[in-house]
């Protein structure tokens, strides 16, 4: 996982990442991720405007998946994907 971020991340920075997906909570179109190295974990959305690459749609992610992408932080603290793909 690549956080190199100084300071607090705003609504406006985008946060490049890699690591695994641990969970898939279809319902509300979110993915737990864990960096396999440090193990801390967070949950993206991922919505109409997420970028897939390597899935054919939400329903392809799966646990265990190894990924890659990019999200953003809302002013509620939501983690935003803007891009998510398979490595």
């Amino acid at each position: 996982m690549v956080l190199c971020v100084s300071g607090p991340v705003s609504a406006a920075d985008t946060v490049e990442f890699s690591g695994v997906v641990k969970k898939v909570i279809s319902d509300s179109q979110k993915v737990a991720i864990q960096d396999p190295k440090t193990k801390k974990r967070f949950t993206l959305v991922v919505d109409a405007k997420t970028r897939l690459e390597g899935f054919k749609d939400f329903g392809d992610i799966k646990a265990d998946d190894s990924v890659a992408g990019a999200y953003v932080v809302t002013a509620k603290g939501m983690y935003i994907a803007t891009r998510l793909e398979r490595k």
